[in-house]
């Protein structure tokens, strides 16, 4: 999933135009990405998710981006895959549909570099990109923009400077002229720092620069920009910013700045606004870039720094506070209409009470850590915990620490600030339990509780199927719940999903004190007669996770354990990481999904949403065998699984593609509005599609004048019926044209 959590060796530029720094792919907490954002630089600063059609770039690190302002495009050059090297060369323009192209210059392109830096030549028009070739010297190549793209290999008169390890540079535009500077020597560790100088105008030649002062160091090739207004060349190495100036003297200097300075960080992306006259340093870290294991920090915030005198820094956005990279038995609560989930307590390297919250949104998609006031929250593993649309608040029950399971219940209330309170409800709650769920029933205002692992009060366990409600009115009640009807087997391990198509609960596998764990599906009607039904069988799993698929009125289930904790001696209880849909519309059978090459290791006490708003299955944290080994997985990174398969028609690329704007509010309760443009009159037509591409709605049909329109959807369909809860499709079509605005509908 594309989340913002740590970023280093990522490609970073400037745009003057929108006044804004776009990050392409770099290594987020180990795993390369290639995920594109972009942060504003005018109020509110926040990172914003892009969404380009057509074939993206490949994951990579170090490749190099820069703004092409005559075209209005990125220009993204080269980089360093897991096992491959890149030298292409994409293009992405900024003006109307943004869509990556793959360009195909001709000439010879660069060598494979071992390290590149990447300059935009504004008086040539052209792509300047350095790096050292097979023979440890510098190379220089060139990418004209204008015309056909073509690749030329520079060949200044004197031999350019031996740089193997890396190198930094910039364009100082008086004297047209790049200036770089990297280490050399036989060895990166014995290498020392030099500077050079390649001239552009007239004869090409290479020659030292003869600079004073105290430079970053021997071992510096960190990012460099030129600062136009002073005439210096900018640096950033470590914690420190260094200076180059380029008007009279070359000299060095160690800038002494003041304020609160960013963390320790290389592999940063940096920046120079000459509208504000400030340098602008984006992410970076401590750690290796492929390797998460080493550990170290991986930073996802934006710093502002005054090139005048008073170089005070300024976190235009600090980082993201993500969960441990460790967790798994911990509990997600999901708010669909403010597209937004939690998560809550878990087990990693240590117990933990932490709450972190992640919006879904394209608008800052980054971890927030809470740091609620009010009760002490005690760390927990294997509880749940519920959202409460009605109250802001989220509640947790039960669980297990400190050696002893938990009956416990806990109120999150979200506004106006966190806090947490321990609730003491009516009536007598369930016994203490581990391993259990519970779901929200909206419409009877209460929370539905099922099963779990309790003690035996020998020093063993036992496994329930007792059904409890939480009546959330007040200071809320315990009653136990009454059902009829064959009851399913005591169990733990289990999943449970809100079935709001029909008012009742699914309760799917678990742990139920056999060989292997079940696969059995039932529903639980929550009318005033609950009955339990077995409505199917899907693969025997436990500690897996589970949600409802709206869109396609199905159940999704990814990863868990296949082996009970009763499995056959030696068994070595490895989670799978497969993806199973089990149709709840009509008697079916659960089938394996084909999620493609790429998918998450596999997993087991884990959690999953449905993300309605943008039609995807979002998969959290785990561990390797269930309750046996929590702390197997690496990180706790969010993975996506996309589902497109929803009209049968791709909207048009094109100029068309912006003249629809998004609905608002999305995700719509109640109504939803859309605005339109027309440049000239045209016949227009706005209709709503549902998941399947059949047509609910039309909103607008026939001659519209130019300029701006809207139009209302109040949620009903042409017969004056409210629509289901899931995902609708808005078609905009003048003539040929054709735009398609995504809209989800909650209860």
């Amino acid at each position: 999933m594309p989340v913002l959590r740590g970023v280093a060796a990522h490609a970073t530029a400037f745009d003057p135009t929108r006044h804004c720094i776009w990050v392409f792919g770099g290594s987020q907490m180990g795993n390369y990405t290639n995920a594109l954002f972009s942060f504003p630089l005018d109020a509110p600063n926040a990172w914003k998710l892009a969404h380009p059609s057509g074939p993206a770039p490949s994951p990579r690190v170090w490749s190099i981006m820069v703004y092409d302002p005559p075209r209005d495009r990125l220009l993204l050059y080269g980089g360093f895959g897991k096992t491959d090297s890149f030298s292409d060369v994409w293009e992405l323009p900024l003006s109307g549909s943004m869509a990556w192209n793959r360009l195909t210059p001709g000439g010879t392109p660069p060598e494979l570099l071992s390290a590149q830096a990447a300059i935009y030549d504004k008086f040539r028009q052209r792509l300047l990109v350095l790096g050292a070739t097979s023979s440890g010297t510098l190379g220089t190549w060139a990418l004209a923009l204008t015309g056909l793209p073509t690749w030329t290999m520079l060949a200044p008169a004197n031999p350019p400077p031996a740089m193997p390890f890396g190198v930094t540079g910039v364009h100082d535009y008086t004297f047209d002229r790049l200036v770089v500077a990297g280490p050399v020597g036989a060895s990166y560790k014995t290498s020392h720092l030099e500077t050079w100088q390649l001239s552009l105008s007239g004869a090409l030649a290479w020659s030292p620069v003869a600079a004073t002062g105290t430079p970053p160091g021997p071992l510096f090739y960190g990012p460099a920009t030129y600062d136009e207004l002073h005439r210096r060349m900018v640096a950033y190495w470590a914690d420190t910013v260094f200076t180059l100036s380029l008007a009279g003297p070359p000299t060095w200097s160690a800038v002494q700045t003041q304020g609160a300075a960013p963390p320790v960080r290389f592999y940063n992306g940096l920046v120079y606004d000459r509208s504000s006259d400030h340098m602008l340093l984006v992410g970076g870290g401590t750690g290796v870039v492929g390797d998460p294991s080493y550990g170290g920090e991986f930073h996802d915030d934006v710093w502002s720094l005054p090139m005048d005198d008073t170089l005070v820094w300024n976190p235009l956005v600090t980082d993201s506070q993500r969960p441990p990279q460790k967790l798994a038995g911990h509990a997600m609560a999901v708010d669909a209409a403010g597209s937004r989930m939690w998560v809550v307590g878990g087990s990693g390297d240590v117990l933990t009470a932490g709450v972190w919250e992640l919006g879904l949104s394209d608008t800052d998609p980054r971890w927030r850590g809470l740091v609620p006031s009010g009760d002490a929250f005690p760390a927990r593993t294997e509880h749940t915990a519920t959202y409460d649309p009605a109250r802001h608040r989220i509640l947790v029950f039960g669980g297990y620490a400190g050696g002893a399971r938990l009956n416990d219940l806990w109120e999150l209330s979200l506004e106006p600030t966190p806090k947490w309170t321990r609730l003491t409800p009516g009536g007598t709650p369930p016994s203490p339990r581990d391993w259990h769920t519970a779901i929200l029933d909206a419409p009877h205002d209460r929370i539905i509780v099922f099963g779990g692992s309790a003690s035996d009060g020998h020093g063993g366990w036992t496994l329930l199927n007792d059904v409890w409600s939480l009546s959330l009115a007040g200071s809320g009640e315990w009653s136990p719940l009454s059902t009829s009807g064959p009851v399913p087997a005591g169990r733990g391990g289990h999943t449970a999903a809100y079935d709001a198509a029909r008012q009742r609960m699914i309760v799917a596998g678990g742990e139920i004190g056999q060989p292997y764990a079940s696969g059995d599906i039932w529903s639980l009607s929550l009318d005033d007669n609950p009955t339990w039904s077995l409505i199917g069988s899907g693969p025997g799993l436990e500690f897996h996770a589970m949600c409802i698929d709206p869109i396609r009125d199905r159940l999704l289930m990814m990863g868990g354990d296949g082996f009970g904790i009763f499995g056959p001696p030696g068994y070595d209880y490895t989670s799978t990481n497969a993806t199973y849909s089990f149709p709840l519309g009509a008697p079916g059978h659960y089938a394996t999904l084909n999620v493609g090459t790429t998918y998450p290791q596999g997993r087991a006490s884990h959690t999953a949403m449905f993300d309605a708003a943008h039609d995807r299955l979002i998969v959290i944290g785990g561990g390797v065998g269930g309750n046996i080994s929590i702390s197997d997985l690496p990180h706790t990174d969010p993975w996506m699984l996309q589902f497109d398969d929803l009209l049968d028609a791709p909207p048009v690329a094109g100029p068309a593609a912006r003249l629809l704007a998004p609905p608002f509010p999305n995700p719509a309760r109640t109504g939803t509005s859309l605005r339109f443009a027309l440049a000239q009159p045209g016949q227009v037509s706005l209709r709503i599609h549902d998941a399947q591409g059949r047509l609910v709605r039309t909103l607008v049909r026939g001659p519209s004048a130019a300029g701006e329109h809207s139009a209302d959807w109040d949620l009903r369909d042409d017969a004056g019926q409210l629509v289901a809860p899931g995902l609708y499709f808005c078609e905009w079509r003048d003539g040929p044209r054709r735009a398609v605005q995504r809209l989800a509908v909650v209860r």
